[in-house]
């Protein structure tokens, strides 16, 4: 039981909480099975062992107490978050601010560490469904923003041919590349299977990804549409 006590009494500082939990358990059930020792010294071996086994246990508690004061800060910044991106502008005019306060949104979310267990799915479906909103609505943003600037282009260039025609080489070459993309994510689609919560969330990106994808695709056919019109 000596040796026991040394066992306990240099397991006793350990932060390895699950792990040392369990020598500790098996510490004592080995305890039990020695036996009694001489009455005399019964009190004092059992205290001596008790002391590193209480200590140990005490600090784990601590912890744990420690980490859900912790999670619980997270979970407050994290529905902050999701809070501020509800509010956060989605006017064409408040675009680059907007999308600087949204990257820093995703940096704070980042940092913010972990939160209870029980509300890890929920809170993190709550804020991937904002940010998604968020980014589509800036993203359809810049394709308007970007197709204005694209129909001043042409109509300076409308009595260049050649300039027209190079422009039309170059809008037709990212089509070509952007339909190709969407056949490799239909293609990967294909050969995806759902078996898990994280199979949902990696599905539902790709979704998104071949949806930017299918903008972008419409975008170009309508610049190349416009091109076409003044090479008539």
């Amino acid at each position: 039981k000596t040796a026991l006590c040394e066992k306990a009494e240099a397991l006793k500082d350990s932060t390895d909480w699950k792990k040392t939990a369990d020598e500790f358990v098996a510490l004592q059930k080995q305890w039990k099975a020695i036996g009694a020792v001489d009455r005399k010294q019964s009190d004092a071996i059992w205290q001596r062992f008790q002391n590193a086994a209480d200590y140990f246990f005490e600090q784990r508690k601590k912890n744990a107490s420690l980490q859900r004061k912790s999670e619980q800060a997270a979970l407050k910044v994290k529905q902050g978050i999701i809070e501020e991106l509800k509010q956060l502008s989605l006017e064409a005019t408040d675009r680059e601010s907007s999308i600087a306060r949204y990257r820093q949104l995703q940096s704070e979310w980042n940092k913010a560490g972990h939160v209870p267990f029980r509300d890890k799915e929920r809170i993190y479906e709550a804020y991937r469904s904002e940010a998604n909103r968020v980014f589509d609505a800036l993203d359809m943003n810049r394709h308007k923003s970007g197709m204005a600037n694209f129909v001043s282009g042409i109509e300076e260039m409308s009595d260049d041919k050649n300039r027209l025609f190079r422009e039309r080489e170059r809008i037709a070459r990212a089509l070509e590349q952007k339909r190709a993309e969407m056949k490799t994510y239909q293609n990967n689609l294909g050969f995806f299977n759902v078996k898990s919560s994280s199979g949902n969330s990696i599905m539902r990106d790709m979704e998104r990804r071949m949806k930017r994808i299918n903008d972008d695709v419409s975008s170009l056919e309508e610049k190349l549409r416009l091109i076409d019109s003044k090479l008539k």
